[in-house]
């Protein structure tokens, strides 16, 4: 069942840009429908917006890319990511390494104590 974005900002008592921003930055076009008011989210996506008010850092910032070309490890593609300079090395299946020849795919950009690392969005599980 869905749920309109002024009906959940009400319940989460946050104002409907926040979630449009949420919105923007950690979900996958599959949680949500709609433009702005008439956003409505699925039940995964207001669960995944209830994780990030309670635990901002839990889900992973999600990115798009475009894959440019293979790296020499088969787990490993080289992709331009937007919003990243340069070309950028991003974990991935390694089933769809060459289904996503010249196409543009999800990256959760995934940052601890030493560095970002970037995985397609399939392999963290948050998009599911």
């Amino acid at each position: 069942m869905k749920t309109k974005i002024t009906d959940l900002a009400k319940r989460f008592d946050v104002s409907v840009d926040e979630l449009l921003e949420i919105k923007q930055k950690k979900l996958t076009k599959e949680d949500w429908t709609g433009r702005g008011k008439g956003t409505w989210f699925t039940e995964d996506g207001v669960e995944k917006v209830f994780l990030e008010l309670e635990a901002p850092d839990v889900l992973p910032e999600l990115l798009y890319g475009t894959f440019l070309h293979e790296a020499p490890n088969d787990r490993w593609v080289y992709a331009k990511i937007e919003g990243v300079d340069g070309k950028t090395a991003v974990l991935i299946p390694r089933k769809l390494r060459a289904k996503l020849k010249g196409k543009k795919f999800p990256i959760h950009a995934i940052t601890d104590n030493r560095d970002t690392t970037y995985r397609h969005a399939a392999l963290t599980g948050y998009n599911l």
